[in-house]
């Protein structure tokens, strides 16, 4: 059997009301989604127990920012069983997004990140993006954590499948 590739899309957060609606907070943009997902139903995949399962969506409407959703899945009718897939990641097939989407600071969390000579430097534990320059926290291998800029000059590559980042490291920050 052919495994899936899948790629962390968001998280579900608490249930909404009766009728089996959940938020969910998307770490793609906006757009991307309601392309994917706007008039026709279409699966997505939530981890549970550790597992992905699938789960088609059929409706989905933004609440307050454009990243934060409230789904409705065919499957979850009620407040209960949408209680039951809260705070889970929320994933979709790899080969479903274009090379043109577009993720928030937080998607790359967890994401290995590597240094223009393909060192692996560490991973990314937290995303500051209190201010206008955004910056990664990365734990390095000895468990000290350094910030690294993170600014489109700087970014070499981004493989969302393989959860990885290169990056330009300037001079003096490691």
């Amino acid at each position: 059997m052919e495994s899936i590739n899948l790629i962390p899309i968001g998280k579900t957060g608490k249930a909404h009301g009766i009728e089996g609606e959940i938020n969910a907070f998307l770490t793609i943009d906006y757009q991307t989604f309601s392309n994917l997902f706007s008039g026709k139903a279409q699966f997505c995949f939530i981890k549970l127990n550790a597992l992905p399962v699938p789960f088609c969506i059929i409706g989905f409407r933004t609440k307050g920012e454009q990243n934060n959703v409230l789904l409705k899945f065919k499957q979850i009718h009620s407040r209960q069983e949408a209680e039951k897939i809260q705070n889970s990641e929320l994933l979709l097939e790899a080969n479903l997004l274009t090379d043109d989407v577009e993720f928030t600071a937080s998607h790359f969390i967890g994401f290995d990140v590597y240094d223009q000579g393909e060192t692996f430097i560490g991973k990314v534990v937290a995303v500051d993006d209190a201010t206008i320059n955004i910056l990664f926290e990365v734990e390095r291998t000895n468990g000290s954590t350094i910030l690294l800029p993170v600014v489109d000059e700087l970014v070499r590559y981004i493989e969302p499948a393989e959860r990885k980042i290169g990056l330009i490291i300037p001079e003096g920050l490691l």
